[in-house]
C-alpha cells in the first residue's frame, strides 16, 4: 500500500499514526523506505494489558517514533512511565462549525446528556443511580442516554429496578449530526467513565456552551480546568448525585464556556502544535 501511494502521490515526507494499532507497519516502512513516523495515542487499552500487540513490540514502535503525543498530559504521563519513553501534550481538537452555540432554555425541566458507547468502562450504571438519587431532591430532571453497546439492556433494567424509566430516555446509537442536535436540547452533559485518555465528547457538548459534569477519570481533569466549566466529581454514587445538584442551581455562561473550547480546543489551535511537531520532525530529514 505504501509502494501503491508513492507510485501516485510520491514519497511521503512524514507517516502520522493516530494509536499503536498500525505500527508494525509503520516499523516496516521506515525500515524498507526510510520513513520516519510519530504517534498520536489515544487507546484507553493502554491503560490495562488487554492490547493486541504485546509490550515488548508496543516498546519497539514507540521507541523508534521520532515523535509520541498523547491526548492529555494525565495520558502522555502515565505512558511516559510505562514504556520509558517521552510523550508530549497536545489534545485533541473539536469542530466549531459542526458544534455551534445553543439557544438560551428557559424550561424549568433540566435536561442531562450523556452520549457514550454502552461498555463497562464507561460506567452508566453509576450514572443512572447517582441520576436516581438526584431525582429524589429535584423531581426536575430529564436523563437522555444516546449509544448503543452491550450494556443496553442491563441499563433499561436497571433505570426499571431503579423506578426511573419515565425520566430516562435511551436514544441508541446516533450520527454526529443528531449528537449535536440532542446537545442543543440539553442543559447539562454527564460523563461517568472510569477511564478516559480524553474525553472529545465534552469538548463538543462545551463547543454548544454545555457545562459538564464528570468523574475524575483521566483526561476530563485538564478539559473541566474550573467550575465555570463544569464540575469533576468522585466514581460514586452519592459524588455523582451531588454534582447534578449543584450543577443544575448554577447560572452557567454559555458563551464563555464555548470561548474557552475555541481558544483551547479549536482545528487552528491544536493544527498549529501539530504543524510545529511536523517541522521538527522534517526538517532534520531534508537537511541530511
Amino acid at each position: 500500500m505504501a509502494k501503491k501511494y508513492i507510485s501516485i502521490y510520491g514519497k511521503p515526507d512524514l507517516i502520522h499514526l493516530q494509536t499503536y494499532e498500525m505500527g508494525s507497519a509503520a516499523l516496516l516502512i521506515k525500515k524498507k523506505l526510510n520513513i520516519p513516523y510519530i504517534i498520536t495515542e489515544h487507546s484507553s487499552n493502554l491503560y490495562s494489558e488487554s492490547t493486541r500487540l504485546d509490550k515488548n513490540l508496543l516498546l519497539n514502535i514507540y521507541s523508534q517514533s521520532c515523535q509520541n503525543i498523547a491526548v492529555s498530559p494525565y495520558f502522555a504521563n502515565f505512558l511516559s512511565n510505562k514504556f520509558a519513553t517521552p510523550f508530549k501534550y497536545i489534545p485533541n481538537s473539536v469542530n466549531l462549525e459542526k458544534f455551534t452555540l445553543k439557544r438560551e432554555n428557559r424550561s424549568n425541566i433540566k435536561n442531562l446528556l450523556h452520549v457514550a458507547h454502552c461498555v463497562p468502562i464507561k460506567q452508566q450504571d453509576l450514572l443512572l443511580r447517582g441520576f436516581q438519587k438526584a431525582l429524589l431532591t429535584n423531581s426536575n430532571l430529564q436523563l437522555t442516554v444516546v449509544g448503543d453497546g452491550p450494556e443496553v439492556g442491563k441499563l433499561k433494567e436497571l433505570s426499571k429496578k431503579l423506578a426511573i424509566q419515565k425520566k430516562v430516555c435511551f436514544k441508541g446509537k446516533q450520527t454526529n449530526e443528531d449528537v449535536s442536535k440532542e446537545m442543543q436540547k440539553a442543559d447539562i452533559f454527564i460523563l461517568t467513565s472510569k477511564r478516559e485518555t480524553f474525553g472529545v465528547v465534552l469538548i463538543e457538548a462545551m463547543a454548544v456552551g454545555l457545562p459538564c459534569i464528570s468523574t475524575k477519570s483521566g483526561g476530563p481533569e485538564d478539559i473541566l480546568v474550573n467550575e465555570d466549566l463544569g464540575i469533576l466529581c468522585d466514581q460514586n454514587s452519592k459524588a455523582v448525585c451531588n454534582a447534578i445538584i449543584k450543577a443544575v442551581k448554577i447560572e452557567y455562561n454559555s458563551e464563555s464556556i464555548r470561548y474557552h473550547v475555541s481558544k483551547t480546543y479549536s482545528a487552528e489551535v491544536v493544527g498549529t502544535k501539530i504543524r510545529s511537531v511536523y517541522s521538527k520532525v522534517i526538517t532534520p530529514q531534508k537537511n541530511v
